[in-house]
């Protein structure tokens, strides 16, 4: 998604300067997050989090097409799919780490 959000807003409407701002504001709230999704995973651990993230990116992903002509509502759904996105980064090095060891 991060990769095609804007060419897809671009079928959509067509304001290049809103697509840019919806990256940047959808970009820097990721990087947020990734504190918010490590602390999830330390206090409800893995299957929980990664339930939490699928499931709100289940719901975005579904309902993108019927609210991608409002331009709010194409932010929101875009920012929540990076946060998403950015909340799998978080969540599979302790996994790997649980799995195959520290090493």
């Amino acid at each position: 998604m991060k990769a095609s959000f804007k060419s897809y807003g671009l079928t959509h409407f067509k304001d290049d300067l809103f697509l840019t701002m919806s990256g940047m504001i959808a970009f820097i709230s990721s990087a947020f997050a990734k504190f918010g999704w490590g602390a999830a995973l330390d206090k409800f651990g893995f299957h929980k989090s990664f339930a939490v993230i699928l499931g709100i990116q289940t719901v975005v992903c579904l309902s993108l097409h019927h609210v991608a002509s409002e331009k709010t509502a194409f932010l929101i759904w875009i920012v929540m799919t990076f946060i998403c996105e950015g909340g799998y980064y978080v969540l599979f090095p302790p996994l790997a780490s649980d799995i195959y060891g520290a090493s």
